[in-house]
């Protein structure tokens, strides 16, 4: 569960508040108690670097 303060309310408020005095935009705040797990760039980022390295290697003159 996520838990904030009064304060925390007011300031994420006034901060919506002055972005659309200032723009066309409407915003949304989602507040979550935690963000979702990044494994999956971690797996793309070391395919990308296993297949650099492969590559790499198979043209490498030695």
């Amino acid at each position: 569960m996520l838990h904030t303060n009064a304060a925390f309310s007011e300031a994420v408020e006034a901060a919506v508040a002055e972005v659309e005095s200032r723009t066309d935009a409407e915003l949304i705040v989602v507040a979550a108690p935690r963000s979702g797990s990044y494994r999956d760039v971690a797996v793309l980022v070391g395919c990308v670097v296993a297949w650099l390295l492969l590559v790499g290697m198979l043209f490498s003159p030695w």
